[in-house]
């Protein structure tokens, strides 16, 4: 059966090729020998086709495929002619013609990827051009989709990536190929990031590395793929439709594979350099890009926060503690934090974090503090008006908040539903009284009572030091103050002082160059020792 509907497809891309008088010469009725006078490619497929009237048990798919590719890369066929072929192709792929398990599969898809690549026609109209173009988009879904799409190689994924790119960004396109093309887009991000497969992501053991050592140039999709998309959003004169829909597919990536791409260092390593730092950037006025942009920061949040810890305190601090406190924002755009914000506080995971590697951290901001004052502001209505949809988003963020918090605290019976994090297990491991392989609910308590007890004499020690940088800012007798806050020694010296100034983030480095520069040594003896701590050079 396969052999007729191949045959059939010759036979309709004969008939296609018969009606242009290009490849159909008047010639072949009247001349004695009218093989001469045909076009090669007619030839091609005569051929073709006598091979398979002779039955072969193994039919040879670089053999069958050829000719097809042939016009489609040829630069004189019309878009009808075109469009006939990619149907073909597509059929072919349909049927199942190439597997796996075939013969020349690899060479076979290698050609299928040439043939969509190097798609060549004649302009005609605008409409029968777009559609040869739409055939063209179903052929690269289908190429990726099928079971022998595993056999392509990167970087003929890669291009057809971009090649659908284009295909969108044509100048005068219609809003429905437009349409077409992103959505083929979004199929192929789905198709390099949300297979099961090893091919998506990360090489097997018979596969080449991960980098081309001999020209260092990466193919893989998933690391170019999203080093293009990066680029786009991070670009300084960026189309508006081309931000949306990189910020669109970048979401698809981080919602089907963020684990994965987390795993990866080249990816991190694009995320921190480049998505960061756009993110960062002050909040857009386009509410649609605002709201995209705030969706990649969510799923940041939500999959990669152990490896973007800094990235992610600076972004939520200039976009939605920024969109909150500053009285120019559009209800539109507080409104759209607010949401955001909602969705953080429904996961108990962020929650945790937030509070455990920020709060708790010396030398990190009160994230979580900050972001709850913030909320509670934003759900106290104006003197003598009523409550508005925003103030109640607020108070729904709050609430969620409070029911965590009193999740954590007084509900034995969330213990479950709340498991340890992963500084919780380290903390309690290193107690040879508790084993994690003992997971019964009376350990469960005991482990968050003990971390409960850690995270508290975190923060005590942050507020203190937290105050010690208000009185070395302020002050000029700072150092009696800071001492009695436990915070240095009665008995100094200068490498203890050397290492407060050091390690705390909070001090005016102003002040810091005023105490280091005092002299001459012999008056000022103490501050050329602290000087003289070979550590403090970092600082100055």
């Amino acid at each position: 059966m396969l052999h007729l509907a191949i045959k059939g497809e010759i036979n309709c891309l004969l008939t296609a090729l018969r009606l242009n008088k290009r490849w159909a010469a008047d010639g072949r009725f009247t001349d004695e020998i009218s093989n001469l006078i045909e076009h090669p490619m007619t030839k091609t497929l005569k051929s073709l086709s006598k091979y398979l009237g002779k039955r072969h048990a193994d039919i040879d798919t670089v053999k069958v495929v050829s000719p097809f590719v042939a016009v489609i890369c040829s630069a004189q066929t019309t878009g009808q002619i075109t469009a006939r072929a990619l149907t073909s192709l597509y059929n072919f792929l349909l049927y199942g013609l190439n597997t796996a398990a075939s013969g020349r599969s690899d060479a076979c898809m290698a050609l299928v990827a040439k043939g969509i690549t190097n798609c060549r026609f004649e302009d005609t109209r605008k409409e029968s051009d777009e559609s040869v173009l739409v055939k063209l988009l179903e052929l690269i879904t289908l190429t990726l989709k099928c079971d022998s799409g595993l056999l392509l190689k990167e970087k003929d994924a890669y291009k057809m990536f971009l090649l659908c790119y284009r295909v969108g960004c044509r100048d005068k396109a219609s809003e429905l190929l437009r349409s077409n093309a992103d959505d083929t887009l979004a199929r192929l991000i789905l198709s390099f990031f949300g297979s099961k497969q090893e091919f998506s992501i990360f090489p097997s053991r018979n596969q080449v590395p991960l980098v081309d050592t001999s020209s260092t140039i990466n193919f893989r999709p998933a690391v170019l793929v999203m080093n293009f998309l990066c680029d786009l959003v991070c670009a300084p004169q960026e189309v508006r439709s081309s931000c949306i829909l990189a910020l669109s597919l970048i979401n698809i990536m981080l919602e089907v594979a963020a684990n994965t791409l987390a795993s990866c260092p080249m990816i991190l390593s694009i995320l921190q350099r480049k998505l960061c730092k756009y993110l960062r950037a002050p909040p857009v006025e386009d509410l649609t890009i605002l709201s995209l942009r705030l969706r990649v920061i969510f799923n940041l949040f939500n999959s990669m926060k152990k490896h973007l810890k800094l990235q992610l305190e600076q972004i939520l601090i200039s976009t939605h503690l920024h969109i909150l406190g500053d009285l120019s924002s559009s209800p539109d755009q507080q409104e759209i934090a607010l949401e955001s914000l909602l969705e953080f506080s429904r996961e108990s995971s962020i929650l945790l974090h937030l509070y455990v590697s920020y709060d708790a951290d010396l030398n990190c901001s009160n994230l979580f503090e900050d972001l709850f004052i913030s909320l509670a502001n934003s759900a106290t209505p104006l003197s003598r008006q009523p409550m508005n949809l925003l103030n109640y988003l607020a108070m729904d963020c709050v609430l969620e908040v409070v029911y965590f918090v009193s999740c954590r605290c007084f509900s034995s019976n969330q213990y479950e539903l709340l498991p340890l994090s992963v500084d919780d297990a380290i903390i309690c491991n290193g107690n040879p009284g508790y084993s994690l392989c003992n997971l019964g609910i009376e350990w469960l308590k005991t482990a968050r009572d003990s971390t409960a007890q850690m995270l508290q004499q975190r923060r005590r020690a942050k507020k203190r030091r937290s105050l010690a940088a208000d009185y070395f800012n302020a002050e000029n007798k700072w150092m009696s103050k800071v001492e009695s806050l436990g915070i240095l020694p009665v008995n100094l010296s200068a490498k203890l002082v050397a290492q407060f100034l050091h390690e705390n983030p909070r001090l005016d480095k102003r002040r810091i160059g005023e105490l280091l520069s005092k002299g001459p040594q012999d008056k000022y003896p103490f501050h050329a020792a602290v000087f003289t701590v070979p550590r403090l050079h970092v600082v100055t």
